[in-house]
């Protein structure tokens, strides 16, 4: 039905005055994170939505790590613009407080949070995220799929902006990076996506020097 859907359903189907958005990649790693976030809720009464940021397990891929990072960095950079973005695998808001604002379940590409939090925001409604609210997020993508994520929500971006105004950033969070990471990641991805290793690279190169050495010796005698 769609990450908009399931979650327009929860928010009608809840009875309980917060309604807390955990994604199916993600778990909390602090016993007390429940406390604290109602403690938030209690504390700022005015503020609608209250949330945090991922984390990467100390074990997680190469790629994941770069995924929550660049979130984090995207996440981060949006506090200094009038629209503050959360993390939706780690969001948390009062019922009552929005109204009949619901997510947007046209959106195809993904950026429904990103669209929702941006409507709220636009109507006066307060956001805020804390940095202790982290979740560890462990969506085990390639670099194949994260540029694939990014892609898709660059497309999402530019069909938002022929409909109506936009926020700079709000949809592609890789587009602050310098083009020599991007150039990297990309290669990143096509190895990736063929199955092609590190180690299996330098053995190739290794193998490549043997031969070119063993041709050298061969032609010398």
């Amino acid at each position: 039905i769609g990450v908009a859907n399931a979650r327009n359903i929860a928010i009608a189907e809840s009875h309980g005055s917060i309604i807390y958005f955990l994604d199916d990649d993600c778990y909390l790693n602090d016993s007390h994170h429940l406390r604290q976030l109602m403690h938030m809720h209690q504390s700022m009464p005015r503020v609608t939505v209250i949330g945090g940021i991922y984390k990467s397990e100390p074990q997680a891929k190469l790629s994941d790590k770069v995924f929550n990072a660049t979130v984090e960095i995207w996440s981060l950079k949006s506090q200094k613009t009038k629209i503050h973005l959360i993390h939706g695998g780690n969001l948390s808001l009062k019922k009552d407080l929005i109204g009949n604002t619901r997510f947007n379940s046209n959106l195809k590409n993904g950026g429904e949070e990103t669209d929702f939090l941006r409507r709220l925001q636009l109507k006066g409604h307060l956001v805020f995220s804390h940095p202790t609210l982290n979740v560890v997020h462990s969506p085990y993508k390639s670099f194949f799929q994260v540029w694939k994520k990014a892609y898709n929500h660059g497309c999402e971006k530019q069909r938002q902006q022929q409909q109506q105004a936009f926020t700079r950033d709000s949809l592609s969070f890789l587009n602050q990076w310098p083009f020599s990471l991007k150039v990297l990641l990309i290669i990143y991805a096509v190895f990736d996506q063929l199955g092609v290793t590190v180690e299996s690279i330098k053995q190739i190169l290794k193998n490549l020097y043997q031969t070119e050495k063993v041709q050298k010796g061969n032609a010398s005698i």
